[in-house]
């Protein structure tokens, strides 16, 4: 088991000015706000960022969900991503999402968030029952869209996880994880141009995606 890189080795990854803002915390709206923007980034300083952003929300306003919901996908994206191997990261996760629902049960991001840590425990049944109910609280929440996807890959539904994929990137064509996604998808259905041209445009929008690098090699 690598051990769990503390916050401080982060901040000096992502660097002093970002450390000096902690010191003057924002509100909640603002940390998730530009946690969730560092999440879409995709990159992996992005992602650390990420992470540094939603612990200052848990830390400052810890009846928030917001915080929770997206500390569990900052750690889940950071563990799928592999930019660190540690056993505890899937457990810190499911406890931050567990956290996120308790606080916010109709929220369809925190519902996706759990469903997202669950899938990372190997719990693929309860993350396909948490991906439901995310996207039936609201069927335009891009992170349960993305999630539903990802479950419907995971349960042999790939036609089902394309048409959701594809419903993400109408709304939102930025975003690097959906891109990536959408090329799974289309691998999985042997259709190897249109799936290079999904990792493609991952990498152009998030040139160190090392998942969608590996599906090009």
């Amino acid at each position: 088991t690598t051990p769990a890189p503390s916050p401080d080795n982060d901040r000096e990854e992502v660097g002093d000015a970002f450390a000096a803002e902690q010191a003057h915390p924002l509100s909640s709206g603002a940390m998730c706000g530009r946690g969730n923007h560092d999440l879409e980034d995709g990159s992996r300083a992005a992602l650390l960022r990420s992470r540094l952003l939603f612990q200052s929300a848990v830390k400052y306003y810890p009846e928030t969900a917001c915080g929770h919901a997206g500390m569990a996908r900052a750690l889940t994206s950071i563990l799928g991503r592999g930019i660190e191997e540690n056993d505890d990261l899937a457990a810190a996760a499911l406890a931050s999402a567990r956290r996120a629902v308790e606080l916010a049960p109709r929220s369809a991001t925190a519902r996706a968030a759990l469903a997202g840590a669950l899938l990372a425990s190997l719990e693929v049944d309860a993350a396909a029952a948490e991906s439901t109910s995310a996207l039936a609280l609201d069927p335009v929440n891009l992170p349960a869209l993305q999630m539903q996807a990802v479950v419907m890959t995971a349960t042999g539904r790939h036609q089902r996880g394309l048409e959701l994929i594809e419903k993400a990137l109408d709304l939102g064509p930025g975003l690097v994880a959906s891109h990536h996604i959408k090329g799974n998808l289309l691998l999985i259905a042997g259709e190897e141009h249109r799936a290079i041209a999904s990792f493609g445009n991952a990498l152009a929008l998030c040139p160190d995606h090392m998942q969608s690098t590996l599906a090009l090699a």
